[in-house]
């Protein structure tokens, strides 16, 4: 779930006389074929730049829903202000409780700030053999949704899907838990906000 390097673009699928040379034109797989290509939504991702703090910015390259879909991200020390759930578009907030949150109901977490355990050590240390201290790193986590995990994970058993999905939103939630336990951070969201949802 760490953020992965890569450039957002926004792709959109088409189909060529080429993907079907193997097959007959009149065989049922290759009309199966045909049928899931030209229904497959396009694939559009938004990027952005978030400072974590004044010497750390990341770029973040996140997967959302359709085109008219923002992409907005904030930052805020806990409590956030707001319920969260597991569903198959992602973790969704489905309830703000603090009136002065950013966050509305229907925003799509999509990334979040976590804190992760590491060694620092000092100039020397490493050429010398010194000891280093433990310390944290910030860094970012993306939050998948069903269908980037059916995608990436290949998975068609829905009952491990669901299980799989319980996971990211676990993971979600120590992500968004470690900012405090590694020190006074700010937690950083990016959430998709749909046109519906922002309408509202």
């Amino acid at each position: 779930m760490l953020l992965r390097g890569g450039r957002g673009e926004e792709a959109t699928l088409s189909s060529s006389s080429s993907d079907y040379e193997d097959e007959d034109e009149d065989s049922p797989q290759s009309a199966e074929k045909k049928k899931k290509t030209l229904t497959t939504k396009p694939v559009v991702f938004r990027e952005l730049t978030v400072n974590l703090d004044e010497e750390t910015a990341i770029n973040v390259s996140v997967r959302v829903d359709s085109a008219s879909s923002r992409v907005v991200h904030h930052a805020r020390y806990p409590p956030l202000g707001v319920i969260v759930e597991p569903t198959r578009e992602g973790v969704k907030i489905t309830e703000v409780t603090d009136r002065s949150s950013p966050f509305r109901a229907n925003d799509i977490i999509r990334a979040v700030s976590g804190m992760i355990p590491t060694m620092k050590y000092g100039q020397g240390n490493l050429l010398l053999g010194g000891n280093g201290r433990p310390g944290f790193k910030r860094v970012m986590c993306t939050v998948r949704s069903a269908l980037e995990i059916r995608e990436e994970e290949e998975e068609e058993d829905e009952e491990r899907l669901l299980r799989l999905i319980d996971v990211e939103f676990e993971t979600c939630l120590k992500a968004i838990q470690s900012n405090g336990k590694a020190g006074d951070y700010e937690v950083v969201l990016v959430v998709e906000r749909r046109v519906a949802a922002a309408a509202e």
